[in-house]
């Protein structure tokens, strides 16, 4: 069902996803990249959520932040609800949550907002209530202000409206709330799809939305699809609407897309001149380009032409991911990328320390690639310097448990990991979340409950009560000798990799040798 007022779904709560889009240090990022001139984070600051959901983003983001001042604002009282329980249980004291539609916000007493973050919304509501959103922007944002929108795109959205519509008219049909409705539709679709009819018939884009579909939480699914507006809008629509409140398109959220070598194939590329304006440059590569989902930074365009500030404090450090993918030392051609990758993989230089370092190498040179380095997701971006390699992977181990750096990791392990299989906690260090998944998130876990020595036994218990199958190569084990074999390489490899990621990373830190972990704050359902 769906609110009169607000036309949104209101009787699901959305996902306790983590968006790291929305970090003030990526948005900074991406508007100093494109010469707009950012304000400092180790400074006090303002940010609203508008849309914030179950306040999963402005709770992992005030602990990342505690110079920040963070606001979440929802009509549905499930998500302040939600969020207000996560934030007294996380103890973030930085954090506010407004149970208010956009209208009533128009009548608050908010301050002036440094960030405005409006994740999922402007696609999913009608252009009444999106003249009151803008109404609230242009009101509360600061005129140094940087302002985040995602939203569904125009032309690439296209093919899957005769999908939404049949998605309605087979809810309609269904007994009970959004969420049976949303896991009714599935089958006759299914069926419809196999079938080749419409609105699958000559339309892949169809398919393969429904292929993800099946896979997806049902909870995001009628947030997407049952509102009773699904509105995919133009670049040029957006803008437009922007250009109303004085406000000019200044990079999207989305690294890669601001560099055309990264995100426009060769062929087209000479189509994009450097010294293009922005808004027409960006209108004909989300036409060329069939954006089916865009994430815009948008700011006061008095403001976009302050001038370019310099990189030289800011800090990067390595994801990993030029190791997982086999790269290896790196060839003539992009022997400059290992050089970097290598020099700033720990996290301990800024980028002037970086490029002293690498002198042999033009400052301008080495700039340029840890952008491309960050775009191409080789380099991650830090609020500070990453820590100095732990001493928990050494003969002290024995005996040594560990606790989270924050009580509000703890309080999203304890809420979220065990039920959905992953989350992101908060990290001051990388200004960002930082997600937790899979075995080695087990094996964490585990250790955090009962200390390295017991870890392994818990971690056989949990993969039993959760009836985990591993699998290598796309086969499942299931002989026990492999099973423990492949634990124990398991577990050595967390030791050497996630284990010290995640303690530089400040996320957890060790318990004195020979400390319990209190009963409250296991994490393991079979310890709780």
């Amino acid at each position: 069902m769906t609110d009169s007022a607000s036309e949104y779904v209101l009787d699901a709560p959305y996902t306790w996803q983590f968006f790291g889009y929305q970090s003030p240090l990526v948005l900074n990022y991406i508007a100093r990249l494109n010469g707009v001139p950012t304000l400092p984070l180790d400074r006090p600051f303002t940010y609203c959520d508008l849309g914030c959901g179950n306040g999963v983003n402005c709770n992992v983001l005030a602990e990342c932040f505690p110079n920040g001042e963070f606001y979440g604002v929802d009509f549905n009282p499930e998500h302040i609800a939600n969020a207000n329980g996560l934030m007294a249980q996380g103890g973030c004291t930085n954090v506010t949550f407004l149970e208010n539609s956009f209208e009533e916000l128009l009548e608050s007493f908010l301050p002036k907002f440094d960030f405005i973050a409006l994740h999922g919304i402007i696609s999913w509501i009608s252009e009444g209530v999106c003249e009151d959103l803008y109404r609230v922007v242009d009101r509360f944002l600061k005129p140094t202000g940087l302002l985040y929108v995602n939203y569904n795109a125009l032309p690439g959205w296209e093919p899957l409206l005769p999908l939404v519509a049949k998605i309605k008219e087979l809810a309609a049909d269904i007994e009970g709330d959004s969420i049976a409705k949303m896991r009714g539709v599935l089958g006759p679709l299914a069926t419809l799809e196999f079938n080749d009819a419409p609105p699958f018939k000559d339309n892949p884009a169809a398919k393969y939305k429904l292929s993800t579909m099946l896979k997806d939480d049902p909870n995001y699914l009628v947030h997407e699809y049952l509102n009773s507006v699904v509105r995919p809008l133009k670049f040029d629509t957006v803008a437009d609407d922007m250009a109303a409140m004085g406000l000019v398109f200044c990079g999207s959220a989305e690294p890669a897309d601001n560099h055309i070598d990264l995100s426009v194939p060769a062929e087209f590329r000479d189509q994009f001149p450097a010294d293009e304006e922005d808004r027409p440059r960006e209108s004909r590569k989300s036409q060329l380009l069939k954006a089916g989902f865009r994430r815009d930074l948008y700011c006061r365009a008095e403001h976009r032409g302050r001038g370019a500030q310099s990189f030289d404090d800011w800090v990067f450090f390595d994801t990993g991911q030029w190791e997982q993918e086999g790269r290896g030392e790196p060839t003539n051609e992009d022997e400059i990328l290992g050089a970097v990758i290598r020099a700033g993989a720990d996290g301990s230089r800024n980028i002037a320390e970086l490029c002293e370092a690498l002198k042999g190498y033009p400052k301008d040179t080495v700039v340029d690639v840890i952008h491309r380095l960050f775009a191409e997701k080789y380099l991650n971006v830090a609020a500070q310097k990453v820590l100095p390699v732990p001493t928990l992977a050494d003969s002290t181990l024995p005996g040594q448990g560990l606790r989270f750096t924050a009580p509000l990791n703890l309080a999203i392990m304890q809420k979220l990991f065990l039920a959905d299989g992953h989350c992101d906690l908060a990290s001051r260090i990388a200004g960002n979340g930082r997600r937790l998944q899979g075995m080695q998130a087990l094996i964490l876990v585990a250790v955090h409950d009962v200390g390295f020595d017991a870890a392994p036994a818990l971690v056989r218990q949990l993969i039993d009560h959760f009836k985990i199958t591993w699998h290598v190569k796309g086969k499942a084990v299931t002989d026990p000798v492999e099973r423990e074999k492949l634990l124990t390489q398991t577990f050595e490899a967390f030791l050497s990799g996630d284990l010290v990621k995640w303690t530089r990373e400040g996320v957890i830190e060790a318990l004195p040798p020979g400390a319990p972990m209190p009963a409250e704050n296991r994490i393991s359902p079979m310890l709780a």
